[in-house]
Formats: structure tokens, C-alpha cells, sequence
């Protein structure tokens, strides 16, 4: 999205809220009769013009605020006006409507909402996002807004629940109006209440939501349709695709619609987009041709009709990622967009959990189980269109892509005027032998339309030029030299064009034309330049460089500068860590604390053909020189009560502020895949002997480990990491590690 949509979308939102907080008011001041209206709606309604006081100040601040702080209140936006939505709907139902009483009509309104419908918690979420706000970004109100806000979260956390626990289900056994109730629906005697009270009675099974069956004994514990759906998307561990999409904006240059105008013109993207017998579009393409970009910028405009007829689901692959690398990673992001939108989709998830056990009852760490499940939520949404997106195939690390494709081809594309899927990749060999196998399926190809690619690059380098010229006034004729010399040179690539002028920043207007004019055209090429100028200099910053590098090629995750020294051995100093980032611009980058590559090329140089990489020439230090470093550090940080909890309900508290848990985070979580990747190696064979770093680690610092492990949320790895040693080692041999496993 463009910064002018972005600045409309997120003002427009504020609007939105401003006008249901309005409305709402507008409703409780009409009330001429207060009788049977809960307490806890007139607390309520004393701080609806707050919030709009505030709201205001937000909108006053976001006018003039850039775009990345635009972006960033985005989510909580989202969130505030979900329950200014609820709250609005909740006094409408309970003040205006006629019927049955005040009370009953505001428990069928709240049961309607779910378990966070009481008007009290709608009120204080409301609240708690605005203090969000105000605490991330102080200028957005006053600090009489502030002690206001901060009274008001006061005033209402104080009060007492308007309605009882588990009032979410009271339709399932309790009757508050009038006639008969009719209780038991299995065997056993049957209860009429045609009386006043209460009355819950009978044994067999309790039906809570659509189609879901619960046992009695479980809804003693409150267990609810929405705690399923929790339970379900909390065990799936959804990657997060919004927050991908928005990383990839942040890391790569603004995105110019002009540059991908080309496509949305194709006679391809068009059958693809209009044609009913049509189904998956293929957009292939070099490295650092624009694809990402063009599936962003596709995504956003597919996404603008907003209606309840269209529905965007996507995944970006990233190689580096562990998390964002495999078929089960796409298939979980697509299902997690997908039910985001269609909250009643979740229903062929809640099918399959297993409420007594807490787990579901199908393997959901198996891709085409998840396929399956994928295919039913498509089948079952009645939206006319979906689109699914997935962009670079080609960086998924899944031996199972083959047969995922014939999957797609053979079981996916068969409502071509319903679903539409859009892949993007490099020049793929198992896409080439799955797709384009029928007229059902479409190819857009970069170097085919490499005119259209071109003229998008020239205007890339304009608005690059442009930007540098602000920077380093270089004056109408040098920029235009410039221009000149970088379209010269770019042989249609993004990726060139970004990288050179990131270089050009940091160069003297005098310098610059020659800067281009020494660098080499081609990606490759530049590679070899960058590389073979950071290979010379003062031996102990190269080594530096090459270690850090080599420590970011094998990581399963980008690593946080805080992790760098337990997987390196190098200093966890920001200054130094930052400085050596600095110097291999060309291949990496810092995005917030987290460093990453430039670009899938860039790690693809380094990586090498056949498992040779370009720095083994200069220091080895492979997966088991990390495995032993992460141990290292891990023996010399885990304690005993790790983070100096003061009470045991204190822990998420003092986690989002504790730099030991950033620290240890991925040493703790991946030392066991590392020890697995180097296996073979005499350093992790002798690691792995009774007298070895491994079994001296398990043997003293277990508890401390499990401790860290449940601190970061991640306790279920321990099962993975020991069925992996169980694997690469013969317990029989070694008693200690066989007791633990057993």
C-alpha cells in the first residue's frame, strides 16, 4: 500500500472508531429509564468521552506523524475497533431493544460476543490499547490524557464482573426468559422449568457452538467454542503472514506502483483474474527482478474491494527462516489469513481437537494433512472469490515440493471461477514439470517480458536517484549522470540498482559517478567484488566479518544481536556486531535487533554450490563449532530460577524486559539441531561420549534448561531435541542420556 493509503487507511479507522465511541454515547444519553440496566454499563459510558477525547489526540498526531508510525498502530487499531464495535452492539441490545428483560437481553448479547463480551471487558480493552498507544508513542496525547487514561484502566479493572464465570455458556443449560425449559438431551430423566430460576439437569453431552460436543465433566472448566478456537491456533503455531508482508515492505524500498502497472495490463494476470476456467497464475523470474514486490503490490490491489465477497490469503517463503521454509509453514500461514477473515471456517479446526486430551486428533505437523484441512476451509467458504498467494517457492527447503505442486494441480485447482492461486518463483525445476500442464493454468515470465522489466527498473533508478540527489545534493547533471550510469549497468535488475546506491549513501558526491563506474554489472559479479574487498584489511576485523557471516549462512532463524556471541564466539557488543554488519552491507542488514541477509541472492553466493562455501577458504567453523559454543554459553548463563522471578505470576512480566532470555534464546532452542547437522564430525563424536560436552551439559544443567525452555514458551522442542539425539547417538551406551529418554 502506498504511504498515501496507508496514512488514509489508518486515519479512516480512527474515524470509524471515533464514530462508534460517539454512537454508543449517543444511545446511553437517550436512556429516560435506567431501570434494569446493569451497573456496570453506567461506570461505563462515564469514560466514552474520554476515549473520543483521546482518539482525537491520536488523529491530531497521526496527520503529521511519518509512515512507519502509521503502519505501527495499524494492529491495535484493528483491535480497538473490534471491541468498540462489540461495546456499541452490547448497549443497542440491551438499552434500546424490547422483549425480555434488561439483564436477559444483555446475557444473549454478551454470550453473542463470547468470553471477553461483559461490557466491563470490552470497555477495558478499549482502554488498554489507547494506554498502548500513549506508552509507545508519548506524544500522541497529554499528560493530563495519560493520568486520565491511566484512571479510567484504574476505575475499571476495579470493578465487579457484571456477569458470573462461564456466562458465555448459559444458553447451553441455563434459561433466563420465559416459557418452558427443556433440559436433558441424552437419556435419563427429563426437567421441565416452566417456573422462575435457574435449572441445569440430566447426564449425556452439553452442545456448545456449531457442531461441537463437549462433555459434561469438561464444562466445569468453562471450556467455550472461542477457548477452542484459542487452543487450536495457539497448538498450530501459525506463522504470522501480515507481519512477513509488513517486515518485507520495511526491508525493500518503498514500492512504486508504477513499476508493476506492466503486469495488471497482461493478457495473462487478466485470464487469470477474469476468466472463469482459469485458475493458477506462475510468475517466474530471475533473482532480484521484483517478484516479492509485484506479489505485494498484487496482494494489496486484490485486497482493495474489502468486501465480504473477496477474500487474499498468502505466505512469503524465506530460506533463511526455519519457521517461514516449509510446506507445513505455507499451508499453516494460508489457514491462519484465511479463518482471520472467515471466523466460521475455524469450525473444520475445532472438528478436530480433541477437547479432553487438549491436542488435536490428526497429525497437524504433516503438510498434506494440513492440505487437507486447507482444501475443506476453500470448499466450505462462501465468499465468491479467494485468492492465494505464495511467493518464492523456490527458497521452501521441503523435499516434499514435488509432490505438493502435483497435489496443488491434481486436488487444488478444481473451481477455477471460485479460487484462484498466484506462485511466484525462480526458474523452479519441480514447477516446470508440475504446471502449465493445462489451459487452466498460466505463465508470466520476468525475462520473456523483459521490455515491461526494464522500462520498471528505469523507473526505480529515477526515483533511486532522486532519493540520493535529496541526500547528497548532487545537482541536476550529476543526478542525470548518475541515472544514466546506473541504467547502463543494472541488466533490468532491482536487486543491483538497490545495492549499489545502498553503497552510494555512504560516498562523497565527488566519489560517486567513478563508484558506479568501478562496480561491475550483474549480481554475481558484484558478489565477487564486495567480497573480495571485504577479505582484505586488518586481519582481525575480516575474521570477524567471515565468522559472522558463516554463523548467519548456518543459523535456522536470523539471529538477534543480543544471540550473536553464544553462536559465534564473538562479542554480543552493539557497537562491534553493528560495525561488522556494517562492513558486509552487501549481504546483510539489521532490522530492529535482528540480523538478516539482503537479499536470498546474497545468501545464495555465500552458500556456494555442492555444500562448498565461498568462506571455508578463510575459517571453518561449521555446525558444530556453533553446537559447542551454544553449549558453552548455555552451561556458563543457565541457573536456577533463570530470571530472578520475584512470584511465579510475574514471569511474562518480567520477560519482555530481561536481555538474559533474548540472549540464550536461540542457543537454548537449537543447539540440538546443530549437534544433529554436524553428527558425522569427530568434534561432536567426542561431544557426544559419556565424558563429553553433551552429556556433562544434560547431566548438570537439565532442570536449568527445561526451566529456559518453558520461559520462552518453548518446552515441547525438549521432546524433539531428545527423539533427535535418540537418533544420532546409541543410547545403550550412554546410561545417562538413555535414562532421560526413557
Amino acid at each position: 500500500m502506498s504511504g498515501v493509503g496507508e496514512a488514509s487507511l489508518v486515519l479512516g479507522m480512527i474515524s470509524s472508531i471515533i464514530a462508534i465511541i460517539d454512537a454508543t454515547n449517543q444511545v446511553y444519553e437517550a436512556v429516560k429509564d435506567e431501570s434494569g440496566l446493569p451497573t456496570n454499563f453506567k461506570k461505563s459510558a462515564t469514560k466514552l468521552p474520554i476515549i473520543s477525547k483521546l482518539l482525537d489526540d491520536a488523529e491530531r498526531y497521526l496527520k503529521t506523524a511519518d509512515e512507519s508510525i502509521k503502519a505501527a498502530f495499524t494492529p491495535t487499531l484493528e483491535d480497538c475497533k473490534v471491541q468498540a464495535t462489540h461495546l456499541q452492539e452490547l448497549f443497542e441490545k440491551v438499552i434500546l431493544e424490547e422483549g425480555d428483560s434488561r439483564w436477559d437481553r444483555y446475557v444473549k448479547a454478551a454470550r453473542t460476543i463470547g468470553k471477553g463480551g461483559r461490557v466491563e471487558s470490552l470497555m477495558k480493552g478499549i482502554l488498554q490499547d489507547l494506554q498502548l498507544l500513549a506508552t509507545k508513542f508519548p506524544e500522541v496525547t497529554t499528560p493530563r490524557g495519560k493520568d486520565q487514561l491511566a484512571k479510567a484502566v484504574e476505575e475499571v479493572t476495579g470493578m465487579d464482573p457484571s456477569l458470573p464465570d462461564g456466562f458465555e455458556q448459559m444458553p447451553a443449560y441455563a434459561h433466563y426468559g420465559s416459557g418452558d425449559q427443556n433440559v436433558n438431551t441424552g437419556s435419563g430423566i427429563q426437567h421441565i422449568n416452566s417456573g422462575t430460576g435457574h435449572q441445569n439437569s440430566g447426564s449425556g453431552r452439553q452442545y456448545i457452538g456449531t457442531n461441537h460436543i463437549v462433555n459434561n465433566h469438561l464444562l466445569s472448566k468453562n471450556i467455550t467454542v472461542d477457548d477452542i478456537d484459542r487452543s487450536c491456533l495457539r497448538t498450530l503455531r501459525c506463522p504470522n503472514t501480515l507481519a512477513v508482508k509488513n517486515r518485507l515492505k520495511e526491508n525493500k524500498d518503498k514500492l512504486l506502483h508504477k513499476s508493476i502497472a506492466w503486469i495488471l495490463q497482461d493478457p495473462q494476470y487478466l485470464s487469470w483474474r477474469d476468466a472463469d476456467d482459469v485458475c493458477l497464475l506462475w510468475i517466474k523470474g530471475g533473482a532480484g527482478k521484483g517478484k516479492t514486490m509485484i506479489s505485494i503490490g498484487l496482494i494489496e490491489r486484490l485486497s482493495l474491494p474489502q468486501d465480504e465477497f473477496t477474500v487474499v490469503t498468502y505466505f512469503f517463503c524465506q530460506n533463511a527462516d526455519y519457521e517461514l521454509n516449509t510446506l507445513e509453514a505455507i499451508i499453516k500461514g494460508l489457514i491462519l489469513q484465511l479463518v482471520n477473515q472467515q471466523q466460521e471456517l475455524k469450525e473444520s479446526l475445532r472438528r478436530r481437537w480433541d477437547t479432553e486430551n487438549a491436542r488435536f486428533s490428526e497429525d497437524v505437523t504433516s503438510w498434506r494433512t494440513l492440505w487437507d484441512i486447507f482444501l475443506e476451509m476453500l470448499e466450505y467458504c462462501k465468499c465468491q472469490r479467494v485468492y492465494v498467494v505464495v511467493d518464492a517457492l523456490d527458497e521452501c527447503q521441503d523435499g516434499g515440493m514435488a509432490d505438493f505442486l502435483k497435489r496443488l494441480v491434481r486436488t487444488g485447482l478444481y473451481h477455477p471461477s471460485k479460487i484462484k492461486w498466484l506462485l511466484t518463483s525462480r526458474p523452479l525445476d519441480s514447477a516446470e514439470r508440475a504446471l502449465l500442464a493445462g489451459s487452466d493454468q498460466v505463465l508470466v515470465s520476468l525475462e520473456l517480458n523483459s521490455n515491461h522489466v526494464s522500462e520498471a527498473v528505469k523507473t526505480y533508478i529515477a526515483f533511486k536517484a532522486d532519493e540520493l540527489d535529496r541526500y547528497n545534493a548532487y545537482g541536476p547533471t550529476l543526478r542525470r549522470n548518475i541515472q544514466t550510469e546506473l541504467t547502463n549497468k543494472a541488466e533490468d535488475t532491482y536487486l543491483w540498482v538497490s545495492l549499489v546506491c545502498k553503497r552510494l549513501e555512504g560516498v562523497h558526491r565527488d566519489e560517486a559517478l567513478t563508484t558506479i563506474q568501478d562496480l561491475p554489472p550483474g549480481l554475481h559479479p558484484l558478489y565477487n567484488r564486495v567480497f573480495h574487498q571485504l577479505s582484505e584489511g586488518d586481519s582481525a576485523i575480516v575474521k570477524g566479518c567471515m565468522r559472522l557471516l558463516k554463523t548467519t549462512l548456518l543459523a535456522y532463524r536470523p539471529l538477534n544481536i543480543a544471540e550473536v556471541g553464544s553462536v559465534s564466539g564473538l562479542s554480543d557488543e552493539w557497537d562491534t556486531i553493528k560495525a561488522l554488519v556494517d562492513r558486509c552491507a552487501s549481504f546483510l542488514k539489521i532490522r530492529g535487533t535482528d540480523i538478516e541477509f539482503a537479499h536470498q541472492s546474497a545468501r545464495d553466493y555465500l552458500a556456494g554450490k555442492n555444500s562448498q562455501s565461498v568462506l571455508d577458504s578463510y575459517e571453518y567453523y561449521g555446525h558444530s563449532e556453533i553446537a559447542l559454543s551454544c553449549l558453552s554459553y548455555l552451561s556458563q548463563q543457565l541457573k536456577v530460577n533463570l530470571i530472578d522471578l520475584p512470584r511465579p505470576d510475574s514471569t511474562r512480566e518480567m520477560m519482555k524486559r530481561n536481555k538474559l532470555m533474548s540472549s540464550v534464546d536461540y542457543a537454548a532452542t537449537f543447539w540440538v539441531q546443530h549437534v544433529d547437522g554436524a553428527q558425522q564430525t569427530s568434534l561432536i563424536q567426542n561431544a557426544l561420549a559419556e565424558q563429553g560436552e553433551v552429556c556433562i551439559f544434560l547431566r548438570t544443567k537439565l532442570l536449568e534448561w527445561l526451566e529456559c525452555l518453558s520461559l520462552l514458551d518453548k518446552l515441547p522442542r525438549v521432546i524433539e531435541a531428545l527423539k533427535t539425539l535418540t537418533d544420532i547417538v546409541d543410547v545403550s551406551d550412554i546410561y545417562f542420556i538413555s535414562r532421560i529418554i526413557s
